[in-house]
């Protein structure tokens, strides 16, 4: 194995596999919104066991890696890739996207496949009001597609102002809010749960 200079980019056969691993579980835990201890007793491992796996360190079995996959919603495999979220866009309505169909003029807003329960509401809110929402379920995604007025919604910190066609899906799982324009908003919003997350959040006292 060629030894990186320093300074450089490694490639993916010279990243350990233990950083990876490291790295993407952490990650994944904390999208999901769990805790190390959280994490450890739902895959039933100890938490120096999880701690060890986090710091990179050590050999993990198979059986602690299927234990971690299962509860974290993702194949073994994905525990060894890159572990950025795909799930989270903004599409502007003046964006340009893949046709959806043979249906004039309609378009793709997003693909992605889910593994667990999806919720659909219609929600309108008057001018100039705002609607604070706690976090959802871990692991829960919100998905707003803006119809009629303005829309100030997402993440604390990261909000992004919609115009009518605007697609944005955002992690739910952070307190967010809705504030609407001068001429109130209507918009579809949808709630996709991990099925994993969706069986265990009674168990954490989360609630959608």
């Amino acid at each position: 194995m060629a030894t990186p200079v320093q300074g450089s980019r490694q490639s993916p056969e010279e990243v350990p596999f233990g950083s990876v691993l490291a790295v993407s579980v952490r990650a994944r835990r904390e999208r999901a919104g769990l805790s190390q201890g959280e994490l450890a007793k739902l895959a039933g491992l100890s938490a120096g066991t999880l701690s060890v796996v986090e710091a990179g360190t050590g050999n993990p079995t198979v059986s602690t890696l299927l234990a971690l996959s299962k509860v974290l919603g993702c194949d073994v495999t994905d525990l060894l890739r890159d572990a950025t979220d795909p799930m989270i866009r903004l599409l502007r309505h003046s964006d340009p996207a893949p046709p959806g169909g043979s249906i004039s003029k309609s378009r793709l807003l997003h693909q992605f496949a889910p593994n667990g329960p999806v919720e659909f509401y219609e929600a309108e809110l008057p001018a100039g009001s705002r609607n604070a929402s706690s976090p959802h379920a871990p692991g829960v995604y919100e998905h707003i597609w803006l119809a009629r007025g303005t829309l100030t919604t997402g993440p604390e910190g990261a909000v992004e102002r919609l115009e009518p066609g605007d697609y944005f899906c955002f992690q739910g799982w952070v307190p967010h809010s809705y504030e609407a324009g001068p001429d109130g908003a209507t918009f579809l919003s949808a709630l996709s749960y991990t099925r994993s997350l969706w069986a265990t959040r009674e168990l954490l006292g989360h609630k959608p």
